[in-house]
């Protein structure tokens, strides 16, 4: 359909936290599973294009063209992510946790 984007959750992942920072059998735990894809919408507006992820709150951007908007919110998923991890990671500081990839 005209207008959807698919964002590789999986690919976004090993941008925020390449393989090399984490143990190898976290990022093969990522990989070997079906990927997630996100669903990107689109929307024409007189100064160009809006965008937002349906899946990810907070993830929305604009663009004057079709390929900046893409380009924008790809960017703005990357910082939801590390926003909403560095929220998390503060609110549980001192708590005895167990962090596992999901």
């Amino acid at each position: 359909m005209e207008g959807d984007h698919f964002v590789d959750l999986n690919k976004m992942l090993a941008i925020l936290a390449p393989p090399e920072q984490h143990p190898q059998s976290r990022y093969q735990t990522m990989t070997e599973r079906r990927p997630m894809h996100l669903t990107a919408v689109f929307q024409k507006v007189p100064e160009g294009y809006t965008g937002f992820v349906e899946e990810l709150p907070g993830a929305n951007t604009q663009g004057e063209t079709l390929e900046e908007a893409r380009k924008n919110l790809r960017e703005a998923v990357e910082l939801v992510l590390e926003a909403n991890r560095a929220l998390a990671e503060q609110s549980l500081i001192g708590q005895d946790v167990l962090r596992e990839p999901f």
